[in-house]
This record gives C-alpha cells, sequence and structure tokens, in this order.
C-alpha cells in the first residue's frame, strides 16, 4: 500500500476540509447583474433636497457576496499528464475545496453607463486510487531460420596447417514463452486545481422600459422595468495544476523460457525483467494518462502554471415580476484564440432576486463556465456549474 504523502505545506493544507467563503469587492456578471433585476422606483426628492444635491440619482452602486457550489467536469494537463476530471456529489465538491473567493460589484451611472466587476476563485484538491490491472504476456512461439555460414577450420598437420572449408546450417530456432500474468499499481493519485477567473466589463443599457409598456398596457406608477444591457469587457484567467502519481513496484513472477536448436534443448529458469526498465511506455488508464510506468514501480510529480486574458463581449436582459422580485439571464462569451487567449471561454447565468429590505436582496440561480485552452504546459476543457446563493446590498 503506498504511503501517505503529507501536504500541508502544498495548496494551504489538507488537512483543513472546509469551505471558506471569503467576501470581495470584485467585479461580475454574475451578481452585479442582480441589480437591474428588481430595483425600486426612484422617489421624487423635494425641491429643497434637489438644490442641496445638483445630481441626485446619478451614481448607484452595488455590492454582492455569493457562494457558488460548483462542480466541474472535463480534463486538465500539466506537462505530460492528463487528467479527466469527474462529476462529484455536492457533498464530495464539499469535502474536496480547499477554498474559494467570490464576490461582485457594479455601478450604474445615470440609469445608461455601467461598470461592473466580479471575481472568482477555487481551490481543489481530490485524491484517488486506480487499479490494480491485470496485465500479461504470452503464451507465445517465435521462430526464426538462422543463417548459413561458410567457415574454415585450420587443421595442424607435420607439414603445415590445413585449411579445412565447413559450411554450417544450423536450421531453425525455436522459442516457447508461457503464458505470465500480473498487475500494475493500484496508482495513487492526486490532483490539485487552483483556478482564478476576474472579469471587468464596461455596458451600455440599450433597453430600460416598463415592464407592462411591452404588454401594451399603461405602467402608471408601476415599479417594474424591462432592461437590456449590452457589455464588453476583458477576462483574467490563472490556472495552476499539480498531478502526483503512485504505484508500486510490478511483481513479475518467476517464468521459464524453453528454446529448440536442429533438436537440441536449451532451457533457461528464472528470468526476471530489470526492476527499473520501462514496463509501459504511455500508461492509458480510465480517466488518466502519462507518459510511462516502470518495473520498479511509479513517481511521477507535474505542474504547470499559467494566466491569460480573454476579450469578451456578453448580454444581460432582465425584467420585475413583482414590486419586490425580478429575475435575470446574462451570458457572455470570449477568447476567440487571440494571441495567448483561449480558444473559446463562454458563461451563463440565470437567477432571482428578491428583495426583502430597502437595499438589501437575496439571490438564488444557476451559474455555468466553460473554458477551452490548449495553450502551453497548462491546458484545460472543463465546465464549471452549479447553485448559486448570495446577498446582494444596494447604495
Amino acid at each position: 500500500m503506498i504511503l501517505q504523502r503529507e501536504r500541508e505545506s502544498r495548496w494551504g493544507g489538507r488537512r483543513h476540509r472546509i469551505f471558506l467563503s471569503v467576501l470581495a469587492f470584485a467585479a461580475g456578471l454574475a451578481i452585479a447583474a442582480a441589480p437591474a433585476a428588481a430595483e425600486e422606483p426612484q422617489a421624487e426628492e423635494s425641491s429643497d433636497e434637489a438644490a442641496a444635491d445638483p445630481d441626485p440619482g446619478d451614481w448607484q452602486f452595488s455590492l454582492a457576496a455569493y457562494g457558488w457550489i460548483t462542480d466541474i467536469t472535463g480534463t486538465v494537463t500539466a506537462g505530460d499528464v492528463r487528467t479527466d476530471l469527474e462529476p462529484q456529489l455536492w457533498n464530495d465538491i464539499l469535502s474536496n475545496l480547499n477554498g474559494a473567493l467570490m464576490g461582485g460589484a457594479e455601478a450604474v451611472y445615470r440609469d445608461r453607463w455601467l461598470v461592473n466587476l466580479d471575481l472568482f476563485g477555487s481551490l481543489l484538491g481530490m485524491e484517488s486510487e486506480r487499479g490494480p490491472y491485470t496485465v500479461g504476456f504470452g503464451p507465445r512461439t517465435l521462430t526464426r531460420e538462422l543463417r548459413s555460414a561458410n567457415l574454415v577450420l585450420p587443421v595442424e598437420t607435420r607439414i603445415g596447417t590445413l585449411e579445412v572449408p565447413v559450411r554450417v546450417d544450423p536450421g531453425t530456432l525455436r522459442v516457447d514463452i508461457p503464458r505470465v500474468e500480473t498487475a500494475i499499481g493500484p496508482f495513487d493519485v492526486d490532483v490539485s486545481n487552483l483556478m482564478v477567473m476576474s472579469r471587468a466589463q464596461i455596458g451600455y443599457r440599450a433597453v430600460d422600459l416598463p415592464t407592462l409598456e411591452l404588454l401594451g398596457r399603461e405602467p402608471g406608477d408601476d415599479p417594474r422595468r424591462f432592461r437590456v444591457d449590452l457589455f464588453a469587457g476583458l477576462r483574467y484567467w490563472y490556472l495552476r495544476t499539480e498531478v502526483d502519481i503512485e504505484s508500486p513496484p510490478v511483481e513479475v513472477p518467476e517464468f521459464t523460457v524453453t528454446s529448440s536448436l536442429s533438436g537440441g534443448r536449451v532451457r533457461v529458469g528464472g528470468q526476471r525483467v530489470p526492476p527499473r526498465s520501462v514496463a509501459i511506455p504511455r500508461v492509458h488508464l480510465p480517466g488518466l494518462e502519462f507518459g510511462g510506468a516502470t518495473f520498479g514501480g511509479t513517481d511521477v510529480d507535474e505542474s504547470s502554471s499559467a494566466w491569460w486574458i480573454d476579450p469578451l463581449v456578453g448580454m444581460r436582459v432582465s425584467a420585475g415580476l413583482t414590486e419586490r422580485v425580478g429575475i435575470a439571464v446574462a451570458g457572455n462569451v470570449g477568447g476567440f484564440d487571440i494571441g495567448s487567449a483561449s480558444k473559446f471561454s463562454w458563461e451563463a447565468l440565470a437567477f432571482l432576486d428578491w428583495r426583502f429590505g430597502e437595499s438589501t436582496s437575496f439571490l438564488l440561480g444557476y451559474r455555468a463556465v466553460g473554458l477551452d485552452r490548449q495553450k502551453g504546459d497548462a491546458q484545460a476543457d472543463v465546465i464549471l456549474h452549479g447553485p448559486l446563493l448570495g446577498l446582494l446590498f444596494r447604495y
């Protein structure tokens, strides 16, 4: 059995399997989208208040703290190791999550121009055991026709050396190899994945109408609004993957090879493979691929990291359902394989905004993010998705 490895200095230590949700004021399509979903009407100010504040209501701000219970599926590559990430149950996700950072903020100027930010970071540590797997070879019979040879044998006589020509016809060499079975593994696989995703966008509110007006009715003093916002911006990515694979030595049982040559037999017993010679040049296991295993065991430790920036464009649609409840749907795409950017990245979000106070809302939704980047040593083709809930504070 493979000895347990201490990793307290790596990734902050795995002995603390807790879910950390830290408030962050960073950018967001995800949560910062919420202000547009269920805004209350602005009360008209008196003439005295208007005189004291020449530009009332020019700026509106919102800050959000949220939790995103994120499942991750796809493939990550670190150096020569390729690992498939399997979907997990929610309790497994929380036990594998070593840390998280999530938050958002948005500013709206005169109900037309928007700036929003979002920050998401997660540190996942996944340990699994693969195998052991049965491997074997034989039985096999190898034959080879040996080449004939013309030799000269010196024969000493009283009058000198006589050279006698000799022709050798060795015939056919036959080698019989029996069936030999053994096991490779189990493989102790330890994957650590740190992902940071931060987004900054500038937006323009292209549509802002009373919801009832879209239905052909007089809005009156109904506060519900229908809004369409267009965005353009940048998304920063940081990806660090570390993979450690270990397996015990391969125990090859003793076996006997028999051979025959022109009727004579030669027995060679107790044949063993050198312990450090390569057993499998390239290992392909379910959900795992790496650059070879030896009969002396496997000890692979690969790590890689990279950062890059994706340009992106997006849109958000929000509508008030009641005076206190709104709905929003948002999405963006980016990357486009420009320079060091991703081949393609995308994000989609749908959520309800329930305002239970004058300036506080509860958010409940579902969020998904996709990333496809096949450049450098740190590569990923993954989808993150899961339910999202949080609190939004307006100022």
